[in-house]
């Protein structure tokens, strides 16, 4: 993605060809897939779609009424949102036919968008950002504690959390965008230009002359201090049977090293939700199992303790689509 189009990997990224075939632009500035695999380009020349995995691209524009487009997502309903210069727009099917959704504040500028559960948020360049609880009838401004209103990118993890990626790195909320914090641990002060999450649930941030960075505890939350936490316990995933995503809840009584991982009924490892050292308390993972088959899968988690305690357990889940 970007000046020189669309490239696409079959092999998990160790080789790539370019997939830019039908493109209106090739100056490609972001994309997103929808639940049915459909995949959203959008430029300074408008929005392209590919039924085909990327390998040939027609234009979706039809109700957009400038071409200058800069940011889309797929909300959890299943609708396509774009912004751009114009504004926000939205579509239910599938890019064909688009509709203004309200309008930003006069000079505001959406370069980045994302949707929750019932929320819309717009970054711009310059302006923080805004959000909308009515499908982008109303908005508001939504960018207290964020240091730097020029906000490149918004990515939304499984567990409810929304990530701001802007030139003083990265912010996130759990409010709806009412506080942000910063999360910059690792990160230094670079800009935070791209930001993704794998089936882990382990967060990847590009940034501009500093890399790419990796968070593997993104959406992982400490939900109790250790005066809490009496001994070693694996809880039972909720909700199970699931799809696709589902949550994970452990105790440590001491500090400890802990993985937490998923494997198939061959006992192959399909995931690692948690390897590192973690505080005594109650934790809550959420595994989201959008890429894997129907079936059973188990869960394990081991711990060792800076007490010299060790523990083990392992829990059964299902994944039912």
């Amino acid at each position: 993605m970007g000046a020189a189009g669309v490239y696409r990997s079959t092999d998990k990224g160790n080789n790539w060809a370019r997939s830019g075939d039908g493109l209106i632009d090739s100056n490609v500035v972001a994309m997103a897939v929808d639940s049915v695999g459909d995949l959203f380009a959008v430029s300074g020349s408008g929005v392209s779609r590919s039924t085909d995995e990327g390998s040939t691209w027609r234009p979706v524009a039809n109700g957009i009424l400038s071409s200058g487009m800069a940011a889309v997502s797929v909300s959890p309903s299943g609708k396509t949102i774009a912004a751009g210069i114009s504004g926000v727009y939205s579509s239910s099917d599938g890019g064909a036919d688009w509709k203004q959704c309200g309008t930003l504040p006069e000079g505001s500028q959406p370069i980045s968008i994302v949707a929750t559960k019932g929320v819309y948020f717009v970054g711009t360049a310059g302006e923080g950002v805004f959000t909308s609880t009515d499908s982008g009838t109303h908005w508001i401004a939504s960018y207290a504690g964020i240091s730097n209103a020029f906000v490149r990118v918004l990515a939304a993890s499984y567990n409810g959390w929304v990530f701001a990626g802007t030139n003083d790195g990265m912010f996130r909320t759990k409010d709806n965008g009412a506080t942000w914090e910063q999360m910059n641990d690792g990160l230094g002060a670079f800009s935070v230009i791209t930001m993704a999450f794998d089936s882990s649930g382990h967060a990847y941030a590009g940034t501009n002359g500093g890399g790419v960075y990796l968070n593997a505890r993104a959406t992982e939350v400490l939900e109790r201090g250790g005066t809490f936490a009496q001994s070693f316990v694996l809880y039972q995933n909720y909700p199970n049977p699931f799809n696709p995503a589902t949550a994970i809840s452990y105790e440590l009584s001491a500090n400890s090293y802990v993985t937490l991982k998923v494997y198939n009924v061959l006992g192959q490892e399909v995931a690692t939700l948690v390897d590192g050292q973690r505080n005594a308390g109650v934790y809550k993972v959420n595994f989201n199992a959008s890429r894997f088959a129907s079936g059973v899968y188990f869960y394990r988690l081991t711990a060792a303790g800076n007490n010299g305690k060790t523990f083990s357990s392992v829990k059964k889940l299902m994944l039912v689509k």
